[in-house]
């Protein structure tokens, strides 16, 4: 890449700086050590990089979405100095730059836990169901290596959800038990809408209601005020609901007979779609506008604007999924986990891991900096990519 500097007394080196790295250097340079390069070898260009404001790491760390570490740096600098924006693009690009060279650090949780599963809320945060009946549901944080709370819950555990301060357990003779936790409160309540085992759990804050699927096929929205339930679909086929997630005026809704179910919050309208080449749907997960799908065949199956895709990944079920801003993770029966970034609806892998697990990958979560990976047989681990 050639750039040339185009004088003009009326325009000071902001000015010039603008002009030029807007047009030329944003449309063709993302790689840190480049931009370093031609800081170092063009004199005329080091002064511009290395001005105050620092526009040009400014516009990167924009342009590049790095918007994690970003809002993390906001905190601690903008209340104290101006930001170092040139640090701040490096810290991010390294952590990309880290993704793509399966460069991290990983942490074994495994030994923490005995009897029980963890469930994933988000690349911190998690859930530990008890395997047997009457055990302690605890909430925990992996980064802090830390048990914030912990309850004593009876009945065998089959599903979860914790949602700010609320935690719902499904149990598997189909009731559910709604708990307040990280607070004083000690508020607890069951309620019994299901007849077979529950097996997701979805809370939807802003409706003040609970979104709950079974084994049966049965999907049920329950309100946290009134707790007058409302049946939303039944499966005419039996099968049993692996998961949801909820849109702005609908829900998608997997299942093990192969379809997607939507369902419109505002009117009675459902509409079934069958992937009948693909076996059991086992998770969903949405990424901006994108839905992805585990299925048993060992395919992600992609929606994108109508448009419907299947990537192959292994020849074992895929039963756990999570994605970030920009990548997508998923865990196969067989132990291992798959990283990909995804761009409109083309997946490009980023690495395959298949030695730190031995177990079914029944759980997975990540952010931009982060992967855990929660496995059958109690294996929990932590890569961190910063």
């Amino acid at each position: 890449m050639t750039l040339v500097l185009m004088k003009n007394d009326k325009n000071s080196k902001i000015d010039l700086f603008s002009l030029i790295l807007t047009n030329e250097l944003l449309k063709h340079c993302n790689d840190y050590k480049t931009l370093k390069t031609i800081q170092i070898s063009a004199s005329s260009l080091n002064d511009l990089f290395t001005c105050p404001s620092q526009t040009v790491w400014k516009q990167l760390c924009h342009r590049n979405n790095y918007n994690f570490l970003l809002k993390k740096e906001n905190k601690c600098l903008l209340k104290k100095a101006a930001l170092i924006w040139e640090s701040i693009y490096y810290q991010n690009w390294k952590v990309d730059y880290n993704w793509d060279t399966k460069t991290y650090e990983v942490l074994d949780f495994s030994k923490m836990f005995t009897d029980s599963l963890i469930k994933m809320v988000n690349a911190a945060l998690s859930v530990s169901i008890p395997i047997k009946n009457d055990g302690n549901v605890c909430i925990l944080d992996f980064k802090r290596a830390k048990i914030l709370d912990s309850r004593k819950v009876t009945g065998l555990i089959t599903s979860s959800c914790l949602q700010g301060n609320l935690l719902v357990i499904g149990k598997s003779c189909g009731s559910m038990t709604i708990l307040k936790v990280l607070c004083n409160l000690q508020e607890e309540k069951t309620m019994k809408y299901h007849s077979k085992e529950i097996s997701y759990i979805m809370i939807d804050i802003k409706n003040n209601c609970i979104i709950s699927a079974d084994i049966g096929g049965q999907i049920i929205m329950s309100s946290l005020i009134d707790e007058v339930p409302k049946v939303l679909y039944h499966n005419p086929t039996g099968a049993g609901i692996t998961g949801l997630i909820i849109k702005k005026n609908y829900i998608l809704a997997t299942s093990i007979d192969c379809s997607l179910i939507k369902i419109s919050l505002k009117s009675d309208k459902t509409r079934k779609i069958a992937f009948d080449d693909f076996g059991s749907i086992n998770c969903i997960a949405n990424l901006n506008s994108i839905i992805i799908m585990g299925s048993d065949s060992g395919k992600l199956i992609i929606i994108h604007k109508e448009k419907v895709k299947s990537i192959e990944t292994r020849d074992s079920p895929i039963i756990s999924l999570a994605a970030d801003s920009k990548r997508i993770s998923v865990g196969h029966f067989d132990g291992t986990v798959l990283v990909y970034t995804i761009m409109d609806d083309t997946l490009r892998l980023l690495f395959v891991e298949t030695d730190k697990n031995k177990g079914a990958i029944w759980s997975v979560a990540m952010d931009e900096i982060s992967l855990i990976s929660c496995s059958l047989n109690g294996e929990v681990m932590l890569r961190t990519f910063l």
